[in-house]
């Protein structure tokens, strides 16, 4: 790391690539509460993969979102200013890697690992892991997986909740139908490019897999913790975070979402045999 960029020096950067609806708020919130870690205050910075076109996209998000945190917190009634300077701070940064860099070089002090958790990562191109590896050399990755039907249905049912749209269950199941043509939606999902980009980029020991169904457990998070160098922190397994819409999958829906994703669990079962969970094969997600 560059004497630009003193509190860096020797640490370990994270980059959390997703998936989405994987647990990865959660993860995201247990890392930063770890005396060992900084996460970004931020949870998705959205920066790899949109420096070329930040004012198209993320700007508008990050707009609407210093909009938002201008705003009493709705259950505190406190101002929220520190979110608001760290909203606008994005957006000066765009899409500088070396702005990228000063947002963290200014608030490490003493931990031994620093990062983010951008969900939209899993879509990342080989080309911009690339680029990731020349800001950070000490590098690690963690993808969380889950299920790909179960993982698509709570987006799906998560994305309606966001939107604050009341909507009937058939109304919210063909809308599961609709987003499997979704270009956003088929990127999250596409575990087999995500997976290819990764190991095509980074060696064994930089990036680590886990899945959805077992992260919520001591065993997982000791394999995370040893995985990033720091210590072993009892995590707060009963907090969850941005639970989706309850609503039941219907046997014809979740089979026509089976044959559209049927693809991924092959490429999953020959890709990491016996560690994926039992879960995936028996049948529709709660």
């Amino acid at each position: 790391m560059s004497d630009d960029y003193p509190n860096l020096a020797g640490k370990t950067f994270l980059l959390g690539v997703g998936a989405h609806k994987s647990g990865t708020t959660w993860l995201s919130k247990t890392l930063r509460d770890h005396p060992q870690v900084f996460m970004s205050p931020l949870k998705e910075l959205h920066f790899f993969g949109n420096r070329d076109h930040f004012e198209r996209w993320p700007f508008p998000y990050f707009e609407r979102l210093a909009k938002q945190y201008s705003k009493p917190h709705s259950h505190t009634g406190l101002p929220q200013d520190d979110k608001v300077f760290q909203v606008l701070e994005r957006i000066e940064m765009g899409g500088d890697g070396d702005l990228y860099r000063t947002f963290f070089d200014e608030r490490v002090t003493d931990e031994r690992v620093f990062g983010e958790i951008t969900p939209h990562y899993t879509a990342l191109k080989p080309s911009e892991y690339e680029y990731v590896k020349t800001l950070f050399p000490n590098i690690k990755i963690i993808f969380l997986m889950r299920d790909p039907i179960a993982r698509h249905w709570s987006a799906v049912r998560f994305l309606e909740s966001v939107e604050r749209r009341d909507i009937a269950d058939d109304e919210l199941h063909k809308r599961a139908i609709e987003m499997l043509d979704n270009r956003d939606f088929r990127l999250r999902s596409d575990y087999k490019k995500c997976i290819n980009a990764l190991e095509a980029n980074f060696t064994p020991d930089q990036i680590h897999y886990e899945f959805f169904e077992n992260l919520f457990s001591v065993d997982a998070m000791a394999r995370i913790y040893e995985f990033l160098g720091v210590d072993y922190v009892e995590p707060m397994f009963d907090k969850v975070k941005n639970p989706s819409r309850p609503a039941d999958l219907p046997a014809p829906i979740y089979d026509q979402i089976m044959r559209h994703l049927w693809p991924q669990y092959q490429f999953c079962r020959r890709r990491f045999k016996r560690q994926i969970p039992d879960t995936w094969f028996q049948g529709r997600p709660d």
